[in-house]
């Protein structure tokens, strides 16, 4: 399968899942300082389309 980057600083994520979104797939992730969880729009998955989900996590 081929490889693609989605973006950097991914290091503080943990817990990622790839979920069926409105036309392409977006991503699960939680924040592991902060125990947050964020859900990013695909396919640009970057901070600017991010929507906190839950806490504790």
């Amino acid at each position: 399968s081929q490889k693609v980057q989605i973006g950097t600083s991914w290091n503080t994520m943990t817990n990622l899942a790839a979920i069926p979104g409105n036309g392409t797939t977006d991503l699960l992730a939680t924040n592991a300082g902060t125990e947050q969880m964020f859900r990013y729009i695909g396919p640009g998955y970057s901070g600017a389309n991010k929507t906190q989900v839950g806490t504790g996590w």
